[in-house]
C-alpha cells in the first residue's frame, strides 16, 4: 500500500514537467498595443455530449474553444491545439510557434481545444468517483470530432474544406496521434511532441534523462548533486542532525518519522531539478546554469545548504509537505475547492490511474537524487 502512495505522489507532482513544447515561445514579437479587436484570439464554447457513447443519454455541457483567423485564406490548413491537463487560456495561441511562424507561413487558421474536466471545461457538477468515469480518453476523442464537424459547419464554414492538423505535447500529444489513427477523414496529420506511445508503470528513465541534461552543464554539478541528496537521505534515515532541514522553507517541522511527508518533500526537491532540465533557456523558469553556479559554489560550504537555496528557487512561499493536507486536498470534489496552482491534480491522478501510468521514479541504477521514490 505504501509503494502506491508513492507511486502516487511522484505522477501527481511530476506531471507539470513531462515536456517541453515546441509550441510554447517566451520570444514573441507580436505588440498587441497595437492590435485590433480582430486581431486578438477569441474565446467561445461548443456544447458536447456527457456521454458520446450512450445515444439515450442526453446531457450536454460546455467545451471552451479559441481561436485567431487572422492569417487564413480559404482553402489553407486548421491548425488545432489538444489541450492537455492543465486550464488553456488564450496565451496558449498567443504566445506559440502556432502564432509566430506556422501560422503566418501556412496562412493558418488557429485553434485550441480544451480537453475536458479541466480549465473552464467542466462536464459535470463535481468531480466525484461517479463523475469521473466520463474522464477517458474515447471521449475526449469524440469531442475532438465534434469540434472538428461543428467548427467546419456553424462555427466558420470558410474551414469546410481546409485540412486539420493536430498538435499535442505529453498525454496531449497521443490524442492528437491517436486521432490522425481513428479519424483519418477528419485529420490529414498530427504533431506530437514528447508523446509517450508506450507508457511504463516504472518511468525511471525521466530522471535519468535530468542527470544526464545537468551533467552537459556540468559534470561536478551531478556530482555534488548526488553528493548532496546522499548526505540529506542520511540526516533522514539516521534521524541525526535534523537542525539541517531548518534551512529549508517549510511551513511546519517535516515528521521524519512519516515516510509518506518525507517523500512528498523528497519530491518537491527533485522537481526542481527536473524543472530546470526540462524547460532549460525558457523564460521565466530556474535554468540548469543557475542551478549548477548554486550546487557548485565553494564559499557554501555545505552541500544541503545549497540544496536548500535551490529550494527557495519554488515560487511558494513555503512548502507543505503533509502527506496527510496534498491527501486531503486531492478528496475535494466541488470545483471552487481548486486554485489555478492545484487544478487538475484530482483528475490527473484519475487519468494516470486508470489510463496513462509512467510513474517517475527513483530506481535508477546510479541515484543522483536518492531512493526515496520508488516504485515498489
Amino acid at each position: 500500500m505504501q509503494s502506491n502512495s508513492l507511486s502516487f505522489l511522484i505522477i501527481l507532482f511530476a506531471k507539470i514537467f513531462i515536456c517541453t513544447c515546441y509550441l510554447t515561445n517566451f520570444n514573441n514579437d507580436y505588440n498587441y498595443d497595437d492590435y485590433t479587436d480582430e486581431d486578438y484570439v477569441k474565446t467561445g464554447y461548443i456544447k458536447q455530449f456527457l456521454d458520446h457513447f450512450n445515444s439515450s443519454d442526453k446531457r450536454v455541457w460546455s467545451q471552451r474553444f479559441h481561436y485567431f483567423d487572422k492569417f487564413f485564406k480559404t482553402g489553407s490548413p486548421v491548425f488545432l491545439r489538444i489541450g492537455g491537463q492543465f486550464a488553456e487560456d488564450t496565451i496558449v495561441l498567443e504566445q506559440s510557434q502556432l502564432m509566430d511562424s506556422y501560422g503566418p507561413k501556412f496562412n493558418a487558421y488557429l485553434t485550441a481545444l480544451e480537453t475536458r474536466y479541466y480549465g473552464e471545461s467542466r462536464p459535470t457538477r463535481n468531480t466525484s468517483l461517479e463523475n469521473l468515469k466520463y474522464l477517458a480518453r474515447k471521449q475526449m476523442f469524440a469531442d475532438v470530432a465534434e469540434f472538428i464537424k461543428k467548427f467546419k459547419t456553424e462555427i466558420d464554414p470558410r474551414t469546410r474544406t481546409s485540412k486539420w492538423i493536430l498538435f499535442g505535447c505529453s498525454f496531449a500529444a497521443t490524442l492528437a496521434a491517436d486521432m490522425r489513427l481513428l479519424y483519418p477523414n477528419l485529420v490529414a496529420g498530427a504533431v506530437a511532441s514528447s508523446a509517450p506511445f508506450k507508457p511504463s508503470i516504472n518511468f525511471a528513465h525521466y530522471l535519468s534523462l535530468t542527470a544526464i541534461a545537468i551533467h552537459r552543464q556540468s559534470k561536478n554539478c551531478v556530482i555534488n548533486t548526488r553528493k548532496a541528496f546522499n548526505q540529506l537521505s542520511l540526516v533522514i534515515k539516521t534521524k541525526s542532525n535534523l537542525g539541517q532541514l531548518e534551512k529549508f522553507d517549510l511551513c511546519h517541522h517535516l515528521n521524519i518519522s512519516d515516510s509518506k511527508s518525507v517523500a512528498l518533500f523528497m519530491l518537491k526537491l527533485i522537481t526542481i531539478f527536473q524543472t530546470a532540465a526540462q524547460y532549460d533557456r525558457q523564460k521565466g523558469y530556474f535554468w540548469i546554469e543557475e542551478l549548477c553556479k548554486i550546487m557548485n559554489n565553494r564559499k557554501i560550504e555545505s552541500l544541503i545548504e545549497r540544496l536548500a537555496i535551490v529550494s527557495r528557487k519554488q515560487r511558494y512561499s513555503c512548502w507543505d509537505v503533509s502527506y496527510e493536507n496534498f491527501i486531503n486536498l486531492l478528496r475535494k470534489t466541488s470545483w471552487d475547492s481548486y486554485s489555478d496552482k492545484f487544478l487538475g491534480d484530482r483528475m490527473y491522478a484519475y487519468q494516470t490511474c486508470t489510463e496513462y501510468g509512467s510513474f517517475q521514479t527513483t530506481d535508477q541504477k546510479l541515484k543522483v537524487f536518492g531512493n526515496f521514490l520508488p516504485l515498489e
